[in-house]
């Protein structure tokens, strides 16, 4: 990802910097929604979606 020409990391360095509260890292709950300090969601009840994603996103997970 380092050397990514879409997204380069430097980039998405500068956006968690910009995103999340000063003395804050990537598991805070807002950015790491599974993380230990995130809030328990088992007992939602969410609807059902269908995502669809480009073939050509650099972000596809």
């Amino acid at each position: 990802m380092a050397d990514d020409p879409f997204v380069p990391m430097d980039t998405t360095d500068w956006s968690w910097r910009s995103f999340l509260s000063e003395g804050s890292n990537r598991d805070h709950k807002v950015s790491n929604v599974f993380g230990s300090n995130s809030v328990d969601i088992l007992e939602l009840k969410f609807r059902r979606v269908i995502v669809m994603i480009g073939g050509l996103d650099p972000l596809q997970d």
